[in-house]
Formats: C-alpha cells, sequence, structure tokens
C-alpha cells in the first residue's frame, strides 16, 4: 500500500491539467480535490482530501472525540515529495504544501477512508483545492439567493423534475443560474441555466466557480465524490 501511495504526488502533478471531455473544446481543466476543516483540541485542523480511497480496518482516532464531528484519523508515513496544492475560496488564493499525510474517514464532505494531507488553513476560507500551481487562479461566488418562485418552479418541471423545494442563485461576474432542487422523490439535482437553457445538470450541489488561466468552470460537488470543474 505505501508503494502505491507514494506514487499519488506525481500523479496528481500530471493530472493538474488536462483535456476537457470529448464534448468540449480542448484546453486546460483543473483537477480539484476537497478541503475539509474540523475543530480539535487545540484548535482547527485542516485537509486535502486526495480521493485515493483506503480500507476502513484501521486504528482510527477520533480528531473531536467530544463533538459531533466523526470525522477520525491515521497517522501515515510522510512522502518524499510533498503535496503542492492551491487552495481557492473566498478568502483568495494561496498555494500550500504539505508532507503531513493521514488516512481520513467520516468527514462532512465524504464518509470514505481516503487519504489526505494536512494543512494550515482557518475554518470556511477556503472551498475548494486545485492540484499544483495556480497563481491566478480566482474564486466565483454565487449571489442573490432566493427562494424559487413559481415560474421557477414551472420551469423545473419543464425539465422532468417534480420539485418539494427550488433555490436560484447566481454565479457572479455571469449569466448563469444555479437552480437547486429537492424533489419530491429522488436525490437533490442542481441545474445550471442561461435565461430559460440549461447548461449543465449535476447531482447534489454546485459550490460555486473557478477562473483559472484566463478559463471559468463550475464547480459541481456531490457528497462523497470527487468534485469536477466544467467550463462555462
Amino acid at each position: 500500500m505505501r508503494n502505491a501511495l507514494a506514487l499519488l504526488v506525481p500523479v496528481l502533478a500530471s493530472l493538474a491539467a488536462r483535456p476537457a471531455d470529448a464534448c468540449g473544446p480542448y484546453g486546460f481543466t483543473p483537477r480539484l480535490m476537497r478541503v475539509s476543516t474540523h475543530f480539535a483540541d487545540g484548535g482547527t485542523r485542516a485537509f486535502v482530501i486526495t480521493n485515493e480511497q483506503v480500507s476502513d480496518k484501521q486504528p482510527w482516532v477520533r480528531l473531536a472525540p467530544r463533538s459531533y464531528d466523526n470525522a477520525s484519523v491515521v497517522d501515515v508515513a510522510n512522502p518524499e515529495s510533498p503535496l503542492e496544492v492551491t487552495l481557492v475560496g473566498p478568502a483568495g488564493t494561496t498555494i500550500v504544501s504539505s508532507r503531513e499525510r493521514v488516512y481520513l474517514s467520516r468527514t462532512f464532505v465524504s464518509h470514505a477512508p481516503s487519504v489526505a494531507f494536512e494543512i494550515r488553513a482557518p475554518r470556511g476560507e477556503f472551498a475548494i483545492a486545485m492540484a499544483g500551481k495556480h497563481s491566478d487562479a480566482t474564486w466565483i461566488k454565487f449571489v442573490d439567493d432566493r427562494d424559487g418562485t413559481a415560474a421557477d418552479r414551472a420551469w423545473v418541471k419543464a425539465q422532468g423534475v417534480t420539485p418539494e423545494h427550488v433555490y436560484v442563485k447566481k454565479l457572479d461576474g455571469t449569466e448563469l443560474e444555479a437552480v437547486t432542487v429537492i424533489p419530491r422523490s429522488g436525490e437533490m439535482v442542481t441545474f445550471m441555466r442561461r435565461g430559460t437553457v440549461v447548461y449543465g445538470q449535476y447531482e447534489g450541489a454546485v459550490m460555486g466557480g473557478i477562473e483559472a488561466t484566463g478559463d471559468r468552470f463550475v464547480v459541481a460537488a456531490k457528497y462523497g465524490e470527487t468534485p469536477r470543474a466544467n467550463r462555462i
């Protein structure tokens, strides 16, 4: 297992810039990872989850045993080379590196036991991690949150989903809106639309957007899955 994990950092570096999906133009597409932060004894602990899953049979230790946070951690051997990522979020952009490798499970963003790297980051200030260095990257936030109107609900029904609740917000600086639907049956779904035209449909939520290397991307994230960057 350790030999396989030792290859993780160069693999992530090679994936930092990969071609876009065949349905769109080719070019840079960021490789994304989730950031998970936790209140623990002595302060806040933050991790970048690499999505490399491991066995659940580990000597887990709770990060915050006297709290509702069920996250558990196991210290493991550190790699020869650090993991280098760009953190992007409401607080701005910062490049960090870490050799502090752990196994992490039962977090707020993923239940699965995974390889993670501990970093120094305040809680809630960074939404996502991009593999590699991207000093020009910026976070695109959502604005104008509102409950869906009767017209929004009718639009959702026209997409084939019967809504229980509808929430709408705009991706700042764009013409795109995220229409998040809690349906009467099935799992939550988010439509990205421009006017009345569907731009994309995603299981779960859309976190926001990223601008990097002159391109802009929607960041879609379903609980327990690798976040995806979809070019706007």
